[in-house]
């Protein structure tokens, strides 16, 4: 995308325009930005202040590396990133941004301190305990470590996520031992800001769907109505998309929406059952269920079929209770949904063990094994294939 298309796309929202030794600087909600080889830059210095954001301030759309805008990308994709993405990494708070640099602490201590890293085993040995809770009170820290303890920093109420760390002057070393299980990932990716501008419901606000929903809403989702009873536990903290802590799973999710702007929400911290009589689909383009046990599925299935609409699509997903793999199938509310869902339930991989005094063969619950990568593997497969082919389809995660 040369600097003419790019301004041309962005002169309908930013200010203070101006193109400079081949740099496009412009202005967006008081935010000071430039555009250069298909990069996005700030203008002020948010390195160290401000998670995935480089020493030479380039904002990465991908963890720690740089994602060029290809010349085919769109008028949404820069629009988004400019509106959404980077004000709502500048705007996370600090326990939040500390708890996404503790994730990266390789690549800062690289860069800030200059010292090599090794990634050992520290977990065994004496532990001094440190909560940190801005990202100035972690780099101070890290500058004033003694040599040879082992301390383990961690965010506020996110003390099970955090790393173990310790100081070699004499090697000038750092050793780390991240937690296998310390990220559940905050970030929407940039990358797939596409356009989707639909109203969607989620039946389960979940593992599976809570990513769904943030992978969504990179794409542009802004209209959602989200149902469930439940509460976001300890034990779900890496297989949820919005975890804060001692909330409902669906005040997790206008949490983590309130740093984003333009977002509609509907939300109902209700279990569907035979007394949930209100219609609150309508108008749904899609309808996602995801749920952890057979008596759900089965009263949501009632709810369909009494209030869903021809023309709307219902998308069933899960991942079985081991965690092997995940299925999932696009129908609609005519004369075989009933049948096509119960198809859904009981399909299973021959190959894999089940779990069917659990839940047969339905989603997954806390007590299964898997993670992030495994959910995000389906949700991707789901977003590529949201057109009608009333097929269920096993999506094998090789474990």
């Amino acid at each position: 995308m040369d600097n003419k298309k790019f301004i041309e796309i962005i002169s309908q929202f930013c200010s203070n325009i101006r193109e400079e030794n081949n740099k496009v600087y412009f202005e967006y909600d008081g935010l000071l930005l430039y555009y250069s080889d298909k990069k996005f830059y700030t203008v002020k210095n948010l390195f160290t202040s401000v998670p995935h954001i480089l020493d030479d301030n380039c904002v990465c759309l991908y963890g720690n590396t740089e994602v060029w805008i290809q010349d085919d990308v769109g008028k949404k994709l820069v629009e988004n990133i400019i509106k959404i993405y980077i004000p709502w990494l500048i705007s996370l708070p600090s326990p939040i941004k500390v708890f996404e640099f503790l994730g990266e602490i390789d690549y800062y201590i690289k860069t800030l301190f200059h010292f090599n890293i090794n990634k050992v085993k520290l977990s065994d040995n004496d532990i001094v305990e440190v909560m940190i809770s801005t990202p100035c009170e972690l780099w101070e820290f890290i500058s004033s470590m003694k040599e040879d303890i082992v301390y383990y920093l961690y965010s506020p109420s996110y003390k099970k996520s955090g790393i173990y760390l310790k100081k070699c002057n004499r090697t000038r070393c750092f050793c780390v031992d991240f937690n296998n299980e310390k990220k559940a990932m905050q970030r929407v990716n940039g990358l797939d800001f596409n356009e989707c501008n639909l109203k969607c419901c989620f039946i389960g606000v979940g593992s599976v769907n809570s990513y769904l929903i943030k992978s969504l809403l990179s794409r542009g989702l802004n209209d959602i109505v989200a149902i469930d009873g439940d509460k976001f536990e300890v034990g779900n903290l890496f297989r949820f998309a919005f975890p804060y802590k001692n909330k409902s799973k669906v005040d997790c999710l206008k949490k983590f929406c309130s740093n984003l702007s333009n977002i509609k929400l509907d939300c109902y911290y209700n279990f569907v059952t035979d007394k949930f009589t209100v219609n609150v689909i309508s108008g749904c383009e899609y309808i996602f269920v995801s749920v952890d046990s057979f008596n759900s599925w089965f009263n949501i299935i009632a709810y369909l079929k009494n209030y869903a609409e021809i023309s709307q699509k219902i998308i069933l997903l899960g991942i079985d209770a081991f965690g092997n793999y995940g299925k999932y199938v696009i129908v609609q509310n005519d004369a075989s949904f009933v049948e096509k869902t119960i198809e859904f339930l009981t399909k299973k991989l021959e190959s894999k063990l089940e779990r069917t005094q659990l839940i047969p063969n339905g989603c997954g619950k806390s007590l299964a094994i898997y993670g992030e990568k495994e959910i995000l593997k389906l949700c991707d497969e789901v977003m590529d294939n949201l057109e009608y082919d009333n097929e269920v389809k096993i999506v094998e995660f090789n474990n």
